[in-house]
């Protein structure tokens, strides 16, 4: 910086220093010795806004962010620092409006262009994102910043040979950020280019040997080239350098354990921040706002030992959601034990969850309930005669057909047989890969001729909660952010976004009291504390159950910039997760 003495300069360093080490009030104390001797220091005002967000002080960090950006507003790291500020705040939208009303008074400005970037891409405005990342490259082409931004867009967009070809030029441009390494390995390995995504993992290690985004993605690339092995000791160095993850709550009440398995061992897929440690599921959407999240998985070394150096603990939340996987890998003793040892109380209990199987749901929930749940059973393809298995189903099903692996919960993977030769077609892809499969009864109805309507809702502590409804013209509904085409067709039809904001505004009046406490019941039945329901309303009024587990998101506030009415559920049911948290933690 220039003007800065050389004194000055040292006491900035000691500083930044002191918050990468965590020190957060010494740097506090050194940068309000500089800033008494030079008020005017735009990184000083940056480093204070970061202080504050690292101490849940959203409103503080927006005030340094603005006072930064007066003073040198086209350094992007100061608008990223304020959009974050922002976003913690709940003030995006009044930020945007700011972004835009200086846009208008400076179009020449790389920082507004950037600025509005950063912010409509936070806010899931990400097709106009897109087009603000590229304005902001017109103005200063060669800024590595916006071009790292545009890579995000693309990889938020689902548009991965973009992001690849760009962050590729950036590359050869001489870029050297972790981050963008790190972008195009997940770009590549989307595009199942597992050989260059372990070569773009391993250049963001050279730059941060102990990056655990760059660490899981490593590992997954590894284990998708066949590098098992490999892949598991990436894994395993990764826990080594961080046994538990934990997200700090400015104002804890309560330290919940959440303990996750990996399947095989290695990551299946890459993963970025808090989500290495707590991968898909609803617990990863749960921000610390009232409680400690401190996250471990199964495969850490000396597990126990890690996690008693947390301190004292309240719970154990249990995110090894998926009973087949629990059963397959023995994974449900392991959390008893390691909760035992602990002496603390779980939240979803293994031996609640070992009874959400799909087998399991299809026998006991049509026994004890007036719920539907399809006929389900289990095959295990890669032992046996296909012909005998072949005929089993026949036997025992109609068509159509559905199979779908044990083990995952991809329901793009599903195949819908509607003769024999199909059903063969089926049992040898899954005998292939020696995989089990279920064969399910295909059971569902049409919303309106040529429509189909899955709805989701979750229990949590007991109480439904309306989170999203799928439409769709294909019978598989998966209205995912990656799902383009589903997405765009939802937005073409207004209609179908009145009737999932009427399930959202008033579920009693959707779906009628009688069906909320039948599925309020399910989770009731087995002692989950949360379960998400996949579901169908016939129009006899009759429930159908696709699927009832906690490996389900419950959030889905990332997709409010497409429909806006999904941030009031996505509130309710972020405040039901708080306080059923705390209350199973003994605080309240």
């Amino acid at each position: 910086m220039s003007g800065i003495t050389q004194d000055l300069q040292s006491l900035l360093n000691e500083a930044t220093a002191a918050f990468r080490a965590g020190e957060l009030d010494g740097a506090k104390v050194m940068l309000g010795k500089a800033l008494a001797r030079a008020p005017r220091i735009p990184g000083a005002h940056d480093l204070l806004a970061r202080i504050a967000l690292e101490q849940g002080r959203p409103a503080d960090a927006i005030t340094h962010s603005q006072r930064a950006l007066s003073l040198g507003g086209e350094n992007p790291m100061f608008h990223n620092t304020l959009v974050k500020a922002a976003s913690e705040a709940g003030a995006l939208d009044a930020a945007l409006g700011e972004y835009e009303r200086l846009a208008g008074q400076h179009p020449a400005s790389f920082g507004a262009a950037y600025g509005r970037a950063m912010l409509l891409l936070e806010a899931g405005r990400t097709d106009d994102a897109i087009a603000e990342f590229q304005r902001s490259l017109t103005l200063r082409p060669d800024d590595a910043a916006a071009g790292l931004g545009l890579v995000k867009a693309y990889e938020r967009a689902y548009r991965f040979a973009d992001a690849a070809e760009i962050a590729k030029e950036l590359v050869a441009a001489g870029a050297k950020d972790v981050a963008l390494h790190i972008s195009l390995g997940r770009s590549l390995f989307a595009l199942k280019n597992a050989v260059g995504a372990v070569s773009a993992f391993r250049k963001a290690l050279e730059l941060d040997e102990h990056n655990i985004s760059a660490l899981s993605g490593l590992s997954a690339a590894l284990g998708a080239g066949g590098q098992v092995g490999r892949a598991k000791a990436v894994a395993r160095r990764l826990f080594e350098r961080v046994p538990v993850y934990t997200r700090q709550s400015a104002k804890p009440e309560a330290d919940i354990l959440v303990v996750t398995a990996l399947r095989d061992d290695y990551f299946p897929q890459p993963k970025q921040g808090a989500s290495v440690f707590a991968p898909g599921n609803a617990i990863s959407q749960v921000p610390p706002r009232r409680m400690n999240f401190h996250q471990v998985y199964l495969s850490c070394p000396d597990i126990l030992e890690a996690v008693r150096a947390i301190g004292p603990l309240d719970a154990v939340y249990n995110n090894v959601a998926t009973a087949e996987i629990a059963a397959k890998f023995g994974l449900a003793d392991r959390v008893k034990a390691l909760a035992e040892a602990l002496g603390l109380p779980v939240i979803n209990p293994p031996d609640a969850v070992a009874k959400t199987s799909r087998q399991g749901n299809s026998e006991w929930i049509p026994a004890s309930t007036d719920l539907i749940f399809p006929k389900t059973v289990r095959y295990a393809a890669g032992m046996g005669n296909l012909a005998q298995i072949r005929a089993a189903i026949e036997a025992e099903f109609s068509f159509p057909v559905l199979l779908r692996g044990v083990y995952g919960h991809h329901d793009t993977d599903i195949v819908l047989a509607h003769d024999l030769p199909g059903l063969m077609v089926g049992i040898q892809r899954f005998a292939a890969a020696q995989l089990d499969f279920y064969a399910i009864e295909y059971c569902t109805e049409e919303y309106s001729p040529g429509i189909f309507r899955k709805i989701r809702a979750a229990i949590i502590g007991g109480k439904f909660y309306p989170t999203h409804i799928g439409f769709s013209p294909n019978w598989n509904v998966h209205r995912a952010p990656e799902d383009l085409d589903e997405i765009a067709f939802m937005k073409s039809r207004p209609d179908l976004m009145a009737s999932e904001e009427s399930y959202l505004r008033d579920p009693v009046g959707y779906i009628g009291a009688e069906n909320i406490a039948k599925l309020e019941s399910v989770a009731r039945r087995v002692g989950m504390d949360y379960l998400g329901i996949d579901y169908c309303l016939r129009r006899d009024g009759r429930i159908i159950i696709f699927e009832a587990n906690a490996a389900m998101n419950a959030v889905h506030a990332n997709r409010t910039g497409d429909f806006p009415y999904l941030a009031g559920a996505a509130d309710d049911i972020l405040d039901a997760f708080e306080t059923m948290f705390l209350r199973r933690a003994g605080k309240l």
